[in-house]
């Protein structure tokens, strides 16, 4: 509504612009079309604009006059941890929400809060909280909320453990974070099934934009919270991206779009550890998570990069697309794979298809352990293919760590095969391929046989041919004796 002062002060600019035609003669009122109408048309305009503004801005100045009015009553000589207790008691004596409490959020300017349960058995009964405009940051550790009535435009971060949702509170909570546009660090981690939506209700499935969002950490035991969570989330400033019990279509953009970006998170220097066992995870190295213990204080999260989990059993053509998905991050791009198999899954071996070759161009480490058959994928590696412009294309050419220490059903005519075809002489041990030095590949600066597999004569002929010429053994060496004489 306008003020008198600003109505009037408007009227008196018009009389003022009559009153100056006057003086000059123009006597008659203008026509519409008149330029003496069209600047007074323009003269309102601006001073309508320029209302519009300091109205704003007063409404600005007001709302923060109404968060620290308070900053400096005597009650402020109390901590601050006492003053978010004494407000926790007021909240939950209360018998609903009411003017009362939203005074008493005020008067003790809540900008940190952070509760715990006190309850040690059972699901904890959901507390109502009052609306506080002035909370920049919130720690609840099993301390449920009634999600429809909270309310905090402000908040910044939102840390959250053992957290619960059923399908109504699933959508409280959503509804919370479109109300949070300012928010830069969403942490949620619960180590309890939580009661899931089957799926999202139509009318509450539109996305939840956080522009500001920085840091995302989403741990669930069961992948559906996970991957709702993910699917509705839209931002592009993430820096820091922790996905628990992901599901496995989540290289699929289309159906997350927060992934759009993900090769931002990587860090320069660094590399993507990528692991099969009886799921697949995938991480940034440095991980952004590691070395750092809940509640992931700002000050930790200062690492870019991002951690994917999937906690159900994956199948070959699910590691297959995911190796795939990774292969397009760029050829800048490190990658690191580890293969194994769960110990409930040893009675079935796994075999790992030649085809990955063709995915992850810039492996540089291949880790291979336990109840894993990797004999055709190694017969492959150390067969080149002779490419368009003649010269040969080996697959993997930037690998040069390989790790076969706990493989229990690598073949050592396998090993030996491999040194000689992919790193030995080619004259003397492919007469079909003729090549010259720069075509072979790095040779190797870590190498892990099986232990017992080779015989010390057959280890010798490997490590000479596949290691570094600084890393390579001066004469094999028998048990019991060392390079430089008995033991």
């Amino acid at each position: 509504m306008e003020s008198r002062t600003t109505v009037a002060n408007v009227v008196k600019a018009a009389f003022s612009m009559l009153v100056r035609h006057a003086d000059r003669g123009d006597t008659a009122l203008p026509h519409d079309s008149s330029p003496s109408i069209l600047a007074f048309d323009n003269h309102i305009h601006a001073i309508e604009s320029l209302m519009a503004s300091l109205v704003t801005e007063a409404n600005d100045h007001l709302s923060t006059i109404k968060q620290t009015r308070n900053k400096f009553a005597p009650i402020h000589v109390l901590p601050d941890e006492l003053l978010v207790n004494i407000w926790l008691l007021c909240v939950e004596d209360a018998s609903q929400v009411d003017e009362r409490l939203h005074s008493l959020a005020l008067v003790c300017n809540l900008t940190n809060f952070e509760a715990h349960s006190r309850s040690s058995w059972g699901r904890p009964f959901p507390v109502t909280l009052p609306a506080m405009p002035a909370l920049r940051e919130a720690r609840l550790e099993r301390f449920p909320l009634q999600w429809e009535s909270f309310n905090a435009p402000q908040l910044r971060a939102l840390r959250i453990n053992e957290l619960q949702f059923d399908a109504q509170t699933f959508q409280g909570f959503l509804d919370l974070l479109r109300s949070s546009p300012n928010l830069e660090i969403l942490l949620l981690k619960s180590t309890t099934p939580a009661e899931a939506p089957s799926e999202t209700p139509s009318n509450n499935n539109s996305p939840i934009h956080l522009p500001r969002l920085r840091a995302l950490y989403l741990f669930f035991p069961l992948s559906a919270l996970c991957d709702d969570l993910l699917h509705l989330i839209r931002t592009d400033s993430l820096r820091q991206l922790l996905g628990g019990s992901a599901s496995f279509n989540f290289w699929k953009t289309s159906r997350f779009p927060i992934l759009d970006n993900i090769k931002s998170l990587i860090p320069p220097t660094g590399a993507i550890d990528l692991h099969y066992n009886k799921g697949i995870d995938i991480a940034t190295d440095p991980h952004p998570f590691h070395a750092i213990e809940w509640p992931y204080y700002d000050s930790d999260l200062t690492t870019n990069g991002f951690a994917l989990t999937s906690t159900s059993s994956a199948e070959m053509r699910d590691f297959l697309d995911i190796a795939q998905w990774i292969s397009g991050f760029g050829m800048h791009t490190v990658v690191n794979l580890e293969l194994s198999n769960s110990w409930w899954g040893r009675a079935d071996i796994r075999e790992i298809p030649p085809a990955l070759l063709h995915h992850l161009p810039t492996l540089r480490t291949l880790k291979i352990r336990q109840w894993v058959n990797v004999n055709e994928l190694l017969v492959q590696l150390g067969r080149p293919e002779r490419g368009s412009s003649g010269s040969l294309q080996w697959p993997w050419p930037r690998l040069v760590n390989l790790s076969l220490e706990d493989s229990d059903t690598t073949e050592a005519h396998v090993i030996i095969d491999l040194a000689r075809s992919r790193w030995g002489d080619p004259s003397k041990h492919q007469s079909d391929v003729k090549s010259v030095k720069e075509e072979r590949p790095a040779k190797l600066k870590s190498l892990g046989t099986p232990i017992g597999l080779l015989n010390i004569t057959d280890k010798y002929l490997v490590e000479t041919l596949a290691l570094e010429e600084a890393l390579r053994p001066t004469r094999p060496v028998f048990p019991g004796v060392s390079e430089f004489g008995f033991r």
